[in-house]
């Protein structure tokens, strides 16, 4: 892990990754160095309320494969932004999940400028998803069947500065 400052750090592997997401830190901005292959479940802790994960790093994208596994949404989170990279997913419930609970009805995932092959992108029943600039391909994976784009209280779908 390399700290760039006290808001942004780079990270090079999973193990890095799931540590900047769930230990108590005041980073918010995390590039992915990498290839990341999320091999446990990851849960955002609460503390963290506005956070971007950044596929790319000096012109350098990175893919993420995610398999049996997801991405947790943390209560207090408001706003999560995944950008600038490729995203293989084989997961029914999708990439990223927040629990159908009062707690997370202000929250905003968006993805932006994201490659996606897979399952489903999201189960965010209670949030809002947004899909910025991207391609998304929903499709069965890894002999798991595909299922819905996203489960969202709301999705947005368009280009920069649309709805």
């Amino acid at each position: 892990m390399i700290k760039i400052d006290d808001k942004k750090v780079i990270v090079n592997s999973f193990s890095e990754l799931k540590s900047v997401l769930e230990e108590f830190n005041s980073y918010n901005y995390i590039f992915l160095m990498n290839d990341i292959n999320i091999i446990e479940d990851i849960f955002i802790e609460d503390f963290k309320s506005n956070l971007t994960i950044d596929g790319t790093y000096q012109n350098v994208e990175a893919n993420v494969t995610i398999e049996n596994n997801q991405i947790t949404v943390g209560a207090k989170m408001k706003k999560l932004t995944f950008k600038n990279m490729t995203i293989s997913c084989s997961n029914q419930s999708g990439f990223i999940y927040a629990p159908a609970e009062e707690y997370y009805e202000d929250v905003l995932v968006t993805f932006d400028n994201i490659i996606f092959n897979g399952t489903s992108m999201a189960t965010l029943e209670y949030s809002d998803f947004k899909i910025l600039d991207s391609i998304i391909r929903i499709e069965t994976t890894d002999s798991v069947s595909a299922t819905v784009v996203a489960k969202a209280n709301h999705v947005y779908i368009g280009e920069h500065g649309t709805n």
